[in-house]
């Protein structure tokens, strides 16, 4: 009997974990998870342009030959808006996809990203800015060199930041609490999921001048490249106040770096 008494106890106390675990909330997302899969993402496009242009570089000798290389860097990369060529006088000679071909002709040599390419032809990651094609951006760019190895060119992509946000979260699956945004060192919002603030400066804009909190931690933000901090703010799509806490860490490409923060609501 007392045998039989003791199984009972020892099925009911696993019941009672089993029960208790199934409860337990979703391990706790970690900010350098996904900085690290955000980081992945902007290298393999990268290295999509790299290997491009090593095969085909040899072969950009018509307009045909052009516009059927871009349209290959389209393939299969959501987050690239246009394709692009830049001669060397820094004109936005052709791009891809066709809707936004009206941009074409247009001098682009006074931008920052081109400007550096044309007189130290390197690859760049540029600022976010408003393109000429009408939609905020940042721009990956890489030369083309003639036999001589100057400046002849440029190939150039056009991302939507929002959308690495978007592969982030549908790899990660963050909890329903949880926010992910990032923002470049000037204080410059490029990726959040309440898309009113994209472009907006966490710095300066009248939006934010109300949430002390929020612009102390972010000026902290811009100069420490990993941290925690607590601040108030409006509930993603809402306007009702409520405090956060954030962690953050920091991705880079060819000297331009993004701090991207995770936020979890308290």
């Amino acid at each position: 009997m007392k045998n039989g008494i003791k199984a009972v106890a020892i099925v009911l106390a696993l019941s009672c974990l089993f029960v208790m675990a199934c409860k337990q909330k979703p391990e706790a997302p970690v900010v350098k998870e996904l900085a690290l899969s955000m980081q992945a993402r902007l290298e393999k496009l990268d290295t999509t342009m790299v290997d491009l242009l090593a095969e085909h570089q040899e072969k950009l000798t018509t307009e045909e030959e052009i516009r059927a290389f871009l349209d290959l860097g389209l393939k299969d990369n959501p987050e690239i808006l246009t394709s692009c060529y830049v001669d060397s006088l820094g004109i936005l000679k052709y791009l891809s996809p066709e809707e936004y071909r009206s941009a074409e002709g247009s001098d682009i040599s006074a931008q920052d990203h081109i400007a550096a390419m044309m007189s130290d032809p390197k690859p760049v990651f540029s600022k976010a800015f408003k393109a000429v094609e009408g939609f905020m951006t940042v721009v990956l760019g890489h030369p083309i060199l003639n036999a001589e190895g100057k400046f002849s060119g440029a190939y150039v992509i056009t991302l939507d930041p929002q959308k690495l946000v978007t592969e982030v979260l549908a790899k990660h699956n963050l909890p329903e609490d949880y926010e992910l945004w990032a923002m470049q060192t000037d204080g410059l919002m490029v990726c959040n999921q309440d898309e009113a603030e994209l472009g907006l400066n966490l710095f300066t804009d009248e939006l934010y001048k109300n949430f002390e909190s929020l612009r102390t931690l972010s000026q902290k933000i811009a100069v420490e490249a990993a941290g925690e901090g607590e601040y108030s703010f409006w509930a993603t799509g809402t306007t009702e106040e409520s405090k956060k806490i954030a962690a953050w860490d920091t991705i880079s490409l060819y000297g331009r770096e993004w701090r991207v923060v995770l936020v979890k609501r308290i």
